[in-house]
């Protein structure tokens, strides 16, 4: 199957919501605790309002893999800080406001909020300031997942790095770590969250401390 990389598009978003949603409740323990109904017609329309502002963000790039028909199967989003991220940027206070449009059937706040500011953390104590790529987002559908999507469009944030001598930074799930180890990232930090004390059930797999892993490709200068 040929696949091509190329820019998304603000049509695009609705899709790469529901690419999230497939790619990731399966795989995550703590999405399917943050999403206990999964992608409730609610969840998916925050999560495509949430991509259309960060898609206006001049550091933000949405990368598609795209079929010869023309179908995406796998995105990805990166931040590109050439310069490094503003410290007022950083120094900003972590917030998190769900759309009062979400119920307790779309989304568990309690664990989001527990979770974002956590990952928020991870990443003021290891990025603030640097010049970086930071990949916050990638996904491929489940039945495209071994296709060879995904990693090339981690080549294609590798290549970018590489070009500008940039490192790269992204959050890892248990089940990507010895992904990303396959290209060379490694493991700086990491950051735990007890699913269980948040509601977490055995029946969905969301018991135990879930652990999101800091990692990092260092280019050399």
């Amino acid at each position: 199957m040929y696949i091509t990389i190329r820019p998304a598009v603000f049509s695009d978003l609705e899709t790469l919501g529901e690419i999230q949603f497939a790619a990731l409740l399966p795989t995550t323990p703590v999405e399917r605790l943050i999403y206990p109904s999964g992608m409730t017609a609610n969840a998916l329309t925050v999560s495509i309002k949430e991509k259309e502002r960060r898609f206006k963000d001049t550091n933000v790039k949405y990368v598609n893999a795209v079929t010869e028909s023309g179908r995406i199967i796998s995105f990805a989003r990166w931040y590109i800080w050439h310069q490094g991220r503003s410290h007022e940027d950083w120094g900003a206070a972590f917030t998190f406001h769900p759309s009062h449009h979400l119920t307790p059937e779309d989304m568990n706040v309690q664990t989001a909020r527990a979770f974002y500011q956590g990952i928020d953390q991870l990443k003021k104590k290891n990025i603030a300031g640097k010049p970086c790529l930071y990949l916050s987002l990638i996904a491929t559908r489940p039945e495209y997942q071994g296709s060879g999507a995904g990693s090339q469009l981690l080549s294609w944030g590798i290549n970018h790095a590489v070009e500008h001598r940039l490192n790269i930074y992204t959050v890892s799930t248990a089940a990507s770590l010895s992904w990303y180890e396959k290209f060379g990232f490694r493991s700086v930090d990491e950051f735990c969250i007890d699913m269980t004390a948040m509601g977490g059930k055995d029946e969905n797999g969301t018991l135990g401390v879930y652990t999101a892993k800091l990692m990092q490709f260092t280019v050399d200068k």
